[in-house]
């Protein structure tokens, strides 16, 4: 690929320069050798040099929150979520990003309330209490959301690190924590990172258009 042509890709992309991005939009690189680049955000991370190499960071995920289970109801001032209790506790939707299993939520974490791409708000949950049948979640601030809407939390503590977060962008309501694999290398900038392209090599770029069209790409060289 022609260094022009590769410097148009990423501006029409956005993507910023020295910082480790996901490739979100990437379905896949392929290379004038026949191999191939197939950006995954559980496993892969990129950054773009100033002299147009793409670095390579392998690497692995894990979550800092969960999908609520839909059966919830809050209070009239929507300070207090009431949820049935199950033998775990409140319900927590099973999700293969998290091997079907999460932990509970607790004090000082956060409730989010969503619908698709749409958030309502959050706040932070200040006491969990039982009461009969019922698991009382309440709130620091009243969370007001529609009757459609989902709910999830998250330990807030990881956006201390949101460059390396997942918040709820890939799937609605799943957070997870990008953690980079060691490097050898001890002296070079941008470490750790793991393989490296030079934009020459790079034959084309194929891009993603989404789900709703049925994982289409389209290419570009």
């Amino acid at each position: 690929m022609e260094k022009e042509k590769f410097e148009e890709i990423i501006k029409k992309l956005g993507y910023k320069r020295e910082k480790w991005l996901f490739f979100q939009e990437i379905d896949r690189i392929l290379l004038a050798s026949g191999k191939g680049i197939y950006p995954n955000w559980k496993n892969l991370k990129f950054l773009i040099t100033k002299d147009n190499r793409i670095l390579i960071r392998h690497g692995s995920v894990k979550p800092y929150g969960a999908r609520l289970m839909s059966t919830f109801m809050p209070n009239a001032d929507f300070k207090i979520i009431s949820f049935p209790k199950t033998e775990m506790g409140i319900g927590i939707e099973s999700s293969s990003f998290y091997n079907e299993w999460f932990r509970q939520p607790r004090f000082s974490d956060v409730i989010r309330a969503t619908e698709g791409t749409k958030t309502y708000g959050e706040s932070v949950i200040l006491d969990i209490r039982t009461s009969g049948l019922n698991i009382l979640v309440e709130l620091s601030k009243p969370l007001v959301f529609s009757k459609t809407a989902r709910l999830s939390f998250y330990d807030p503590s990881y956006l201390n690190d949101r460059d390396n977060c997942i918040h709820s962008s890939i799937n609605e309501g799943i957070y997870m924590h990008f953690s980079p694999n060691a490097s050898k290398d001890k002296n070079k900038k941008f470490l750790p990172y793991h393989e490296t392209i030079k934009y020459k090599d790079i034959q084309s770029i194929e891009l993603k258009v989404g789900q709703e069209y049925l994982n289409k790409t389209y290419r570009l060289e």
